[in-house]
């Protein structure tokens, strides 16, 4: 699937339920930046899922979104420490590190501010590591959902 980038970027969009541009194989920075919204909603989904609040606490800050990073690290620290290591949740450090690291790859900041992945060859690079951190997630929150149905049907 990684060879054929058009049927990747369909199998993204299918999972999302909302229509993206369509592919060309001459990417412009659109393609690749419209995927941040997805992640971060994947983020979200996540989140709400495991038990974590997506809003900020401050009073004066009421119903906006906490930043989707932060949400994320806070998972991983969470889990990391109730289980004491981090292979259970490796995939979140993966996207993490890819997405939002400033000692890593960092795509969504160096492309949302201009300062990185924004040749052709950086846009695919970049493009393909976003949508394998979205499946990634998609394919959790499945693994979840079908845990919460097989709890129900034993009940």
């Amino acid at each position: 699937m990684l060879i054929d980038e058009s049927r990747f970027y369909k199998k993204v969009e299918d999972c999302c339920d909302i229509k993206l541009i369509d592919y060309n194989s001459n990417l412009k920075l659109a393609h690749l930046a419209q995927l941040f919204s997805l992640l971060e909603m994947k983020i979200r989904e996540l989140a709400k899922n495991e038990g974590y609040f997506p809003f900020k606490i401050d009073v004066s800050e009421f119903m906006q979104y906490n930043d989707p990073s932060s949400v994320l690290r806070e998972i991983i620290i969470d889990s990391c420490e109730e289980l004491h290591g981090f292979d259970p949740v490796e995939d979140l450090y993966f996207i993490y590190n890819c997405m939002y690291n400033a000692n890593s790859l960092n795509i969504r900041n160096e492309v949302i501010h201009g300062r990185g992945f924004l040749s052709q060859n950086g846009l695919h690079y970049a493009l393909r590591k976003t949508m394998i951190c979205i499946l990634m997630f998609e394919q959790r929150l499945q693994i979840i959902f079908r845990n919460r149905r097989n709890k129900l049907k034993q009940c």
